[in-house]
């Protein structure tokens, strides 16, 4: 009675944690949705605000600027043309401790001026006069003339495009979401997060300033309005930790209520029911985790699950106990609980990861030690989550253990983890062919993999045990 009064406590607790992780992902999701904008008054010497800076300046005048004439006869008399091209950049800086995204600026035009380049995904430019209004979005960074339509007020000098802006004209920035320019990272401590690009303009000059170069004057482009988005990550919130500490004592005690149930149960006849149901606690318990690992990485959704099953599979080939295959089975099901540590932007990126991101994500094997460190009750689970990216040639990592230095449970895990990765879809790969995979298993028996476990693997493949 007593017994099972624990065990209501534990369920309810449960979902009790459950639904407070709920809430906690609902208020971020809301929180991440919010759009801010800010307005800068002095952007051409650079300006501050809610810890976003922004400047927008010409690179060293008269040094960087360059001069294009374009003759034109008409009715035999020759007119010349002058114009005075200039390069301003603008540097948009995330001060914050969150990641800025979709965000987009616009900056109103003050003096007439002609656009002819710009840089960072799109620009939407809005033309106004007293007889019409037209706006169109724009690529100039792939603009062909004679090739791309453009609706805009322009002309076309030298094969360039000259769009005309005046005051109360507009050009607003949309960053390349597929190249993420639409994103910035968080500063961190002595070095500032930041995007910069720019645009080309040309200003029309007369006789007198191409005489008296001293008399030019560039425009100043001290308004800009930014709208964006701050993404705030689950596990920067303080609440985060203290439910994962709440979630591991749960944890714990659960065990404990198993162990002490296997310990002391009073008949024996009801052991193995007993034990069956534990198991399932702490299988479901571990599947609840596992879920929430899969609603941070999308990409890979049910991946522990199989590489469970496959690790399970080959223990039982090697001659293992069942109760020791059950152990395998739930050390494979958190092998990866680590990569709720990772950031979203970096997990669920639908691209190959670089090189710093790619550091980043291999954190995920100690990371998922540090949070297993006290889980005791399932024999050989830290070293499954610390090593199975362990290679057998020394070449893995975290620690690059070689060869029988590797836990087993490391080297079991490494080859079914493999194996699912390659016969998965993902959306940055397609899966691989039937052939292709036992090609990679065979080639990389004795580097990445040990070669007795290969051999037992394809032994499984050829029965049908396991399945592609």
């Amino acid at each position: 009675m007593v017994k099972n009064r624990i065990l209501y406590l534990l369920t309810g607790s449960f979902f009790i944690i459950l639904l407070a992780f709920s809430i906690l992902i609902s208020i971020t999701n809301t929180a991440n949705s919010e759009i801010h904008t800010l307005s800068f008054t002095s952007a051409s010497t650079g300006q501050t605000e809610d810890d976003i800076s922004l400047k927008i300046t010409h690179r060293n005048g008269l040094k960087n600027s360059w001069l294009k004439e374009y003759t034109k006869i008409e009715n035999g008399k020759e007119t010349v043309t002058r114009y005075v091209g200039i390069t301003y950049d603008i540097i948009l800086t995330n001060k914050t401790k969150f990641m800025l995204s979709d965000w987009k600026l616009k900056i109103p035009v003050t003096e007439k001026i002609y656009l002819n380049n710009a840089w960072c995904g799109t620009v939407e430019i809005q033309q106004f006069s007293n007889l019409y209004f037209q706006s169109q979005t724009l690529d100039l960074r792939k603009f062909i003339s004679g090739k791309d339509k453009i609706n805009l007020k322009h002309s076309i000098n030298g094969g360039e495009i000259f769009i005309d802006l005046a005051p109360d004209d507009s050009i607003t920035y949309h960053p390349s979401v597929y190249d993420l320019e639409n994103q910035i990272m968080p500063s961190k401590e002595g070095n500032e997060s930041y995007k910069i690009f720019g645009f080309i303009i040309y200003i029309k000059i007369d006789e007198n300033t191409y005489k008296n170069p001293e008399l030019l004057h560039f425009p100043e482009f001290d308004s800009a309005k930014l709208s964006y988005h701050l993404k705030l990550n689950v596990m920067q919130q303080n609440q985060f930790f203290l439910l994962i500490l709440f979630f591991i004592i749960w944890i714990f005690m659960v065990s404990f209520v198993i162990y002490s149930s296997y310990k002391t149960g009073k008949l024996e006849k009801r052991n193995l029911q007993q034990k069956l149901h534990d198991n399932q606690i702490i299988q479901q318990t571990m599947l609840a985790f596992i879920k929430f690992i899969d609603a941070k990485d999308s990409i890979t959704k049910n991946h522990a699950t199989r590489v469970a099953d496959y690790s399970a599979k080959i223990a039982r080939a090697m001659g293992k106990t069942a109760e020791e295959c059950e152990k395998v089975y739930y050390i494979g099901l958190m092998h990866d609980c680590g990569k709720i540590s990772i950031p979203d932007a970096i997990l669920n990126k639908p691209g190959q990861l670089n090189d710093d991101e790619y550091e980043i994500m291999k954190t995920h094997t100690t990371r998922g030690a540090e949070i297993l460190n006290h889980f005791t009750s399932i024999p050989n689970i830290i070293e499954g989550a610390e090593y199975h990216h362990e290679h057998f040639d020394g070449s893995g990592y975290p620690k690059g253990l070689k060869g029988r230095d590797i836990p087993l449970i490391g080297r079991i895990i490494c080859v079914a983890d493999a194996f699912d990765a390659m016969n998965s879809q993902r959306s940055y790969k397609e899966k691989m062919p039937r052939d292709q995979i036992l090609h990679e298993l065979k080639e990389n028996s004795g580097t990445q993999f040990d070669p007795e476990i290969v051999n037992i693997f394809l032994e499984l493949l050829e029965d049908g045990t396991i399945i592609f």
